[in-house]
């Protein structure tokens, strides 16, 4: 088994467990908050009185220890997933065969979008062809609403759009599609 510290050493060794350990724990704040996943006993009642047969089976199962651990796992895994679909910095400027502090200024510049963990970036694999950054790319990024988990900003440049021909945003912009287009489909995100 692997330890937290010998995972990033072998993948993000710029990030420091500290960084990695706060960043995880805002993820399970933004979740759990400060909210007891509890129903009161009213809602419990009313659920069962007004909700139905599906809603009574549910407040018969209702689990708050469960609740809380189905939200863990949410959390862990999308941290996970996040992690594994990003690279960093160093990785980026390596790729691209730019200097990382270029890499840098495209991500405050927001020609690259990225994810901020501690003190480093972490930049979605999705953005970048075999050695370049994807084109139209620099149209895009700034449309992408602040607030988006980037679960959800992969999910619509990875899924084939209606508008796009039934082609992926990615698929679209690497084939010299208007990147116009989709920079406002991103925006519409935030709908």
């Amino acid at each position: 088994m692997s330890t937290l510290a010998e995972v990033l050493g072998t993948y993000a060794p710029e990030i420091s467990e500290t960084d990695f350990a706060e960043d995880l724990r805002l993820k399970f704040e933004q979740v759990h908050g400060t909210d007891d996943p509890s129903l009161t006993a009213g809602e419990l009642a009313f659920l069962s009185e007004h909700g139905g047969e599906a809603a009574r089976n549910a407040v018969a199962q209702w689990d708050p220890e469960a609740e809380r651990d189905r939200r863990s796992r949410i959390v862990a895994a999308s941290a996970q997933h996040v992690f594994a679909q990003t690279l960093s910095a160093a990785q980026v400027a390596e790729l691209t065969g730019k200097s990382r502090s270029q890499i840098t200024r495209d991500l405050n510049a927001k020609r690259l979008y990225g994810l901020s963990v501690g003190r480093h970036w972490r930049i979605p694999r999705w953005q970048f062809t075999e050695h370049a950054v994807l084109p139209g790319l620099v149209e895009v990024v700034p449309t992408i609403p602040e607030h988006l988990h980037p679960s959800v900003v992969e999910g619509f440049m990875t899924t084939d759009q209606d508008e796009l021909g039934a082609r992926t945003p990615i698929d679209y912009l690497s084939t010299g599609g208007n990147p116009a287009l989709v920079a406002e489909m991103v925006a519409e995100l935030a709908r």
